[in-house]
């Protein structure tokens, strides 16, 4: 039997016609092209963020910190009652690189690695641009991500109470003004978690801050407190190193010394034994800054002049130094020593 050729040929267009729109709507939507929604994050810690593929077959791997939160899964599922018809259906990105997907939304074969960070995969293709989800940050009381260029994303978490954004994460809040201690003399407040914040009181030129310091811990008593010194009494005085070359002429040591010291106001005075010698002393004190003289002739007709510089450092110590001038055949020695003091 012979068939018309023009019908044969118009039969088989039909036939095709007919086939490419099966293959077509086997294809259904199951999201909006290129929309993007939250996902969890399985293999890392928050939420990532999946995208929905060029055609709107299936949802894209779930991104995390800027690539897939599972490590080399076979395929990324679409319809499961899908008819698989052409590997080569459509372009996708997963872990930063180009793939092939089915028309049923199952990775196929790589295309091409995108060349990170200089480069991210989008809508399958290598871009030049910014890597989502590269960074954490704060802004407000959350941690949002931020891509590679800087610009926010999504949040990541949102702090919960009694917490703060601080750097990258949520982190325990510290009640500010929890206790003052004593700092540089002065009385400084500090927060909760022990951090030094602004001044209290500054202590005067002539205080001392008496109490607490953050190193003993908030059991510590007496509560911190500007006052004021009563110098007065006895000082017991040291020298380090206590002895030296007295200009050529010998070895010195610098005996220890106790210092008798009165005040009136700024007027000081005070009596030291120096080798078996009174010597009396009068001088000043400004602040915690006292300055005291005095000399003594030795039986041999030696003179001294003797000289006190010292800094208070606490309501019972001070530092600084005492100087001793005296000649001998006419040619002159001064010695300096450097001291401490502690009241008895």
């Amino acid at each position: 039997m012979r068939l018309n050729s023009k019908l044969l040929v118009l039969a088989v267009l039909a036939l095709m016609s007919v086939t490419g729109c099966a293959d077509n709507n086997d294809v259904s939507q199951v999201c909006q092209p290129n929309e993007t929604q939250q996902c969890e994050c399985k293999g890392a810690i928050g939420i990532g963020v999946s995208t929905c593929s060029s055609m709107g077959t299936t949802w894209g791997p779930c991104l995390c910190n800027g690539t897939s939160d599972t490590l080399e899964p076979d395929t990324i599922n679409g319809d499961a009652s899908c008819t698989t018809s052409n590997s080569n259906f459509e372009r996708g990105c997963y872990e930063g690189a180009v793939f092939w997907y089915d028309n049923c939304g199952n990775k196929a074969d790589l295309i091409e690695t995108c060349q990170l960070p200089e480069e991210a995969c989008e809508e399958g293709q290598c871009v030049v641009g910014c890597s989502p989800m590269d960074h954490k940050g704060c802004e407000g009381n959350a941690v949002w991500w931020y891509d590679s260029c800087n610009n926010k994303g999504q949040l990541s978490e949102a702090c919960p109470e009694n917490t703060i954004c601080s750097g990258d994460a949520c982190v325990a809040s510290c009640t500010p003004h929890a206790e003052t201690y004593c700092l540089d003399n002065a009385i400084y407040w500090y927060d909760s978690c022990g951090n030094a914040e602004t001044p209290a009181e500054i202590c005067s030129d002539d205080e001392f801050c008496k109490g607490c310091t953050i190193e003993d811990g908030a059991d510590c008593n007496p509560a911190p407190n500007c006052v004021k010194a009563f110098y007065d009494g006895n000082w017991e005085l040291t020298a380090n190193p206590n002895q030296k070359d007295a200009c050529g002429l010998g070895n010195a040591e610098y005996f220890d010394q106790v210092l008798n010291l009165s005040l009136d106001g700024q007027i000081a005075t005070g009596k030291i034994q120096v080798a078996g010698f009174d010597v009396d002393f009068t001088g000043t004190l400004e602040g915690k800054h006292l300055v005291l003289q005095g000399e003594y002739t030795q039986d041999d007709g030696t003179s001294h002049e003797e000289l006190i510089d010292v800094t208070f450092t606490s309501l019972t110590t001070l530092e600084g130094t005492h100087t001793d001038k005296f000649s001998i055949l006419s040619f002159p020695c001064s010695l300096y020593w450097k001291i401490e003091g502690v009241k008895k």
